[in-house]
């Protein structure tokens, strides 16, 4: 269904709207701001999705 939209695809469109601005903002250290893209997108240290969880047990 292409109207509902969803919680993965919320986040999809943060990460494209991230990764446009750092090909627009040349001057930004890319690597730091590569590595601190994730906490910006889903703060917190819990993950909250089945993926997550399984990655933080282990």
């Amino acid at each position: 269904m292409r109207g509902v939209e969803t919680r993965i695809q919320e986040i999809r469109h943060k990460i494209f709207t991230e990764v446009a601005r750092m090909a627009y903002h040349t001057e930004w250290p890319v690597k730091d701001r590569m590595e601190a893209l994730p906490y910006k997108i889903i703060p917190g240290e819990k993950g909250n999705f089945r993926n997550d969880v399984f990655w933080s047990v282990l």
